[in-house]
């Protein structure tokens, strides 16, 4: 199950083909196992609920700043070339009936954990501007975030997709193998392609009570290029049972 919400907007963006064939195969039926489909489905209508969600995602993204002074994005990827840092991400959301009213994400430098794998000729480090990102019903926002700047407003100008007004999770696309129920957790495994050489598997952890998601991690095969090793993404989950205050946005004017 993918987590529609997030943003995958930047000033200039980058998306791996790993992402674009995520997104290609969601409009394909999910397959395999049809008591972790009918869960999975079941978590799906349960979000519909669900007024807020607060991600913290870890594995495969990076980020760099431009030459114009904004940024561009790498979702989905190992490796990252020169000139890209090494970001961890947190993201907001207020919902209802399972669609996005609006989200802030924000892009935090930081070093991957070694389960991660992520490697390549793009730095790791701990300390450094992050960027944010404001997705609302008025337009798409950006500034960065930069220590001991007096300057708060954004920036308009983002390119992309945009995750307001669009359901939070899909199963399309997916081929279930297994449930497995555990004391108060089931855990729900399935796999994607990739892309051409490479295989996802995402393992769900889900509340067997509110068919809510607690963690979601997807392991990534390793590919025949030097640019494509294995690699793991985590996003964990804390659903709320309130609707989070939407950020307030000054344009720079």
């Amino acid at each position: 199950m993918r987590y529609l919400g997030k943003g995958l907007l930047a000033v200039v963006v980058a998306v791996s083909v790993g992402c674009l064939s995520v997104v290609a195969a969601l409009a394909s039926p999910p397959r395999g196992n049809a008591a972790a489909i009918a869960f999975e489905r079941s978590t799906i209508r349960a979000y519909t609920h669900v007024p807020g969600e607060k991600i913290v995602g870890r594995g495969g993204e990076w980020l760099k700043e431009t030459p114009s002074g904004g940024f561009s994005i790498r979702y989905g990827e190992a490796w990252a070339p020169k000139g890209y840092f090494y970001v961890s991400d947190t993201s907001v959301a207020a919902m209802r009936d399972g669609r996005v009213l609006w989200e802030s994400e924000t892009l935090s430098p930081s070093c991957p954990p070694s389960s991660t794998g992520s490697t390549g000729t793009g730095v790791c480090v701990s300390t450094g501007p992050s960027a944010e990102l404001v997705y609302t019903k008025s337009g798409q926002y950006w500034r960065w975030n930069l220590p001991g700047s007096a300057l708060r407003c954004f920036y308009s100008g983002l390119t992309g997709s945009d995750p307001v007004g669009h359901t939070t999770w899909t199963i399309g696309g997916e081929d279930f193998t297994s449930i497995v129920h555990s004391g108060r957790m089931v855990i729900v495994t399935g796999t994607w392609r990739w892309n051409k050489y490479q295989t996802g598997t995402e393992t769900d952890t889900i509340f067997a009570h509110s068919r809510l998601v607690s963690l979601e991690t997807m392991s990534v095969s390793k590919g025949p290029g030097a640019h494509e090793p294995a690699f793991t993404e985590t996003d964990t989950y804390t659903n709320l049972n309130y609707t989070p205050s939407e950020p307030k946005v000054t344009v720079c004017g």
